[in-house]
């Protein structure tokens, strides 16, 4: 595994950071550039959370942490990662990173938001792009030498690989990044307090990650310096939240569907013990009895236990109208049953109090599809799509949906589109290629030749060069 990770390390390298071998500063395009180029190769490396209900709730919570951002060229978007190990991190353009175990490892929205707005604090600081300013040339041999001591078995090497960074060229020249960490955490407590979320959840989300350190787990909070020590970073974000205390802090801001994230992302774990844990500690944590009975339908749903899971969620479903982890659980169940129109029942009175939601119109859709109904399914589908990079798989379900109404240029273009994003090349160029064949006009054709071209393009590039120059280490912003 180690030695599968460093191999796609290595061409991510060589790839994103030889592309700009000659730059020591970016201007605005070339960072960019530089991030979309990054973003597309940890889609196809890492393993984002297959949660669309997660995935926008993320979305959500971090587009209304960024109204508090300095102004920026670029809009500001949040991903989940599939990762247990607690971490979060950005990249030049504006792209956001929260691992799933960081989730987990919060007890509230509020300490999430803290992270969140951490990073934040580093995009808006331009750390990444200051540090390629001061950064000196890395040698090949030097990136060569950190995989190989990670080949070797030297686990701190290993760690910094593969713990979310993009590779261990970040192990390397973080003389500034002391500095960085502590003035993030100064902006991110200041777009914190400003979303209206009390300032004490900062050191508060600092002290989890500090007792996870303690305990002895397994985590990347001892061996990188790119930050402070962590109970140096409690001990000052708790003297500054206090002085912040109360100041601009909304007390109407409603918190409640934080536990369902986590909750929803223990039953994808499979992770009873998580569940359980949770349950247990709902008092002490403040979760009210519909959490409490989320929880246990979603346990209930993992165990296979239909009867109880549908008992348990709709009790939660009935005190908790209108919250979009709700329902897609309650009509998945159902679906499970073959009880499709007790699913559709479902998701149309979700529907109703949030029309325009693109989850629940992706969930509707699913259900229309699994049960024949083509036409309808496409509807929803097509409502969803504005929402795409939240739903890994829109694209797949409007190719085969598609191609059962017999709209085969589509189907082939919308299934190049979902294997492009992905990162099957082969599969993709074959339905691109289809698509050509089934296009009636010539204005189709150069638009489906446009993305074959792109994709072929972007294979070529990434081709390994021989002797490959020296460049500059351009890092990710490793925040947690």
């Amino acid at each position: 595994m180690v030695r599968k990770t460093l191999v796609v390390v290595l061409t991510i390298v060589l790839v994103v950071v030889g592309a700009f071998s000659q730059v020591m500063a970016l201007d605005l395009k070339e960072e960019i550039e530089l991030g979309k180029e990054v973003f597309r190769k940890i889609q196809e490396t890492y393993r984002f959370l297959n949660s669309p209900e997660v995935n926008y709730y993320v979305m959500e919570l971090g587009n209304r942490l960024s109204k508090h951002v300095a102004p920026a060229p670029y809009k500001y978007q949040f991903f989940v990662i599939d990762n247990d190990v607690p971490n979060a991190f950005t990249i030049p353009g504006g792209y956001v990173f929260v691992n799933t175990g960081l989730i987990c490892l919060m007890a509230k929205e509020g300490e999430l938001a803290s992270v969140l707005a951490h990073e934040l604090g580093h995009a808006e600081a331009r750390h990444i792009h200051r540090q390629l300013e001061q950064q000196k040339p890395l040698m090949v041999a030097s990136l060569a030498a950190i995989l190989a001591g990670a080949l070797i078995g030297n686990p701190q090497l290993a760690q910094a690989i593969t713990a979310g960074s993009m590779g261990g060229a970040q192990t390397i020249a973080l003389s500034y990044s002391r500095d960085h960490e502590r003035e993030a955490d100064q902006i991110g407590l200041r777009i914190l307090q400003a979303t209206g979320y009390p300032p004490s959840d900062a050191p508060s989300a600092m002290q989890r990650l500090a007792q996870r350190q303690w305990q002895g787990r397994p985590g990347n909070y001892d061996y990188l310096m790119s930050h402070p020590g962590v109970v140096e970073r409690v001990g000052y974000l708790s003297e500054i939240a206090a002085k912040l205390k109360g100041s601009g802090e909304n007390k109407s801001l409603d918190p409640g569907l934080f536990p369902y994230a986590k909750i929803t992302i223990l039953g994808l774990k499979n992770d009873n013990h998580g569940l359980d844990r949770l349950i247990n500690d709902a008092s002490q944590l403040g979760y009210d009895s519909s959490v409490v009975a989320f929880a246990r339908g979603v346990k209930a749903l993992g165990y296979g236990d239909f009867s109880n899971a549908v008992a348990y969620l709709d009790k939660a479903w009935q005190s908790q109208k209108g919250n979009f982890f709700i329902a897609p659980k309650l009509a998945d169940v159902f679906v499970r049953q073959r009880q499709f129109d007790r699913a559709k029942a479902v998701l149309s009175q979700a529907l109703s109090l949030s029309p325009e939601h693109p989850v629940l119109h992706y969930r509707y859709g699913t259900i229309l599809e699994e049960e024949g109904s083509f036409s309808q399914a496409l509807e929803h589908y097509e409502k969803a799509l504005p929402a795409s990079d939240l739903l890994p798989d829109i694209e797949y379900h409007m190719g085969t949906t598609l191609g059962k109404l017999g709209k085969l240029r589509e189907a082939h273009t919308y299934l190049g589109d979902y294997y492009a994003k992905i990162g099957d090349q082969r599969l993709a160029v074959f339905h691109y290629e289809k698509a050509i064949s089934f296009a009636s006009s010539q204005a189709d054709k150069e638009q489906i030749q446009s993305k074959l071209r792109k994709l072929k393009g972007k294979e070529e590039r990434e081709q390994p060069k021989e002797n490959p120059r020296t460049f500059p280490n351009i890092p990710t912003r490793r925040g947690m």
